[in-house]
């Protein structure tokens, strides 16, 4: 089976920018590149994919890129559903069957929490790992011509459900702690923090 796993990133000095009432801007852009970094670890450690591509990034995360054998495809479209549909729909040119698609902002995130995605999707054609609050949408694992369904964005979580819920009742909803935390707030910054100190997070 065809599959490539994205991670869409929009580059370092428009990330993250909720938390600068509590970084500068150094620790802002480093604290970034740092989640993005933990991302590309899990999915290049993941295997079974026939290829990885970072969609946009600047020279920071394309240098990390390179590091972790990313394909780089430049933003084409306005959006990041515009341009998650517009590299499916390339991908799908070159008989690509599935995509995993993950943000680059999970933290937490192991290559374990890819792999259980993986195994899901050999049995369901659809998988979709919601972020904590059950609202964002932060792993998804799809046929790639599924791409016209694709809602990111707020309460994605249920909009996705729904829409592909209209083309197939072979869904797997994966709640993993690994892959719930997504970090755009001091709040969940915060958050973050507490759950490290104590040791205490697990899949």
């Amino acid at each position: 089976m065809g599959v490539v796993g994205i991670i869409p990133y929009k580059g370092v000095f428009t990330s993250k920018t909720r938390l600068a009432r509590i970084m500068n801007d150094e620790e802002r852009i480093r604290f970034s590149l740092s989640m993005l970094e933990e991302a590309m670890k899990a999915m290049a450690g993941a295997g079974v994919l026939r290829g990885r591509i970072l969609l946009g990034g600047d020279q920071f995360s394309r240098n990390l890129a390179q590091k972790y054998g990313f394909q780089i495809m430049p933003d084409r479209k306005k959006g990041l559903n515009e341009n998650l549909i517009y590299a499916l729909t390339e991908l799908g040119k070159r008989g690509v069957e599935k995509t995993l698609i993950i943000p680059g902002d999970l933290p937490l995130i192991k290559v374990s929490s890819l792999k259980w995605m993986l195994h899901l999707g050999k049995r369901y054609q659809v998988v979709i790992s919601p972020s904590r609050n059950r609202e964002g949408t932060n792993g998804l694992f799809i046929p790639t011509g599924f791409k016209g369904d694709l809602q990111f964005g707020p309460n994605s979580f249920l909009r996705h459900f729904h829409a592909f819920r209209q083309r197939t009742s072979s869904i797997a909803v994966l709640v993993c702690r690994q892959l719930s935390l997504d970090i755009d707030t001091p709040e969940e910054y915060f958050w973050l923090e507490s759950l490290v100190q104590e040791g205490s997070y697990r899949c």
